[in-house]
């Protein structure tokens, strides 16, 4: 059996760009090319994953909404596409509810809902605050994010 050497360049460097037991520019540069795919691959999953966590069990933003309502169909071009990749969508999912249809036993809903779209936010199946009506992103977030504030907070303050 015979190996060949590999030349060397001046103070030892290795001209072939290879990784020669750690030494040289080309192990660096190695190293780079293979983990750099790696750790993007490795963060990307991380990112995409975030999403992903569910939302706190107890709390719910129940969408009440009936078949040709044009406000509902706003929202849904304008909302339900962030909504689950955003703070509040993390804090409470979202449930749709045809308004027509009977309420979740569990639901303790402060007053009939009348209006599409309404949003109730429930914790613990009780309702803590609502939307009633869409008009606009604005609207809809800054309304959302006062409720959800009082929401999870216990009653002593």
């Amino acid at each position: 059996m015979t190996f060949a050497r590999r030349r060397r360049g001046v103070a030892g460097r290795n001209t072939s760009g290879e990784c020669a037991g750690g030494a040289g520019l080309g192990c660096g540069t190695a190293l780079r090319a293979v983990l750099g795919p790696v750790l993007r691959a490795v963060l990307a999953a991380l990112l995409l994953a975030i999403p992903a966590l569910p939302a706190r069990a107890d709390l719910a933003l129940v969408m009440f909404e009936r078949p040709g309502c044009r406000w509902c169909a706003r929202w849904n071009d304008e909302i339900a596409p962030i909504y689950p990749l955003t703070d509040a969508g993390r804090r409470a999912a979202l449930l749709r509810h045809d308004i027509s249809a009977a309420l979740a036993p569990e639901w303790e809903l402060e007053r009939k809902v009348v209006f599409t779209p309404t949003f109730v936010v429930l914790e613990d199946g009780r309702e803590m605050g609502r939307i009633e009506g869409y008009a606009g992103q604005d609207f809809f977030w800054g309304f959302l994010d006062q409720i959800l504030e009082t929401a999870g907070k216990d009653d002593d303050g």
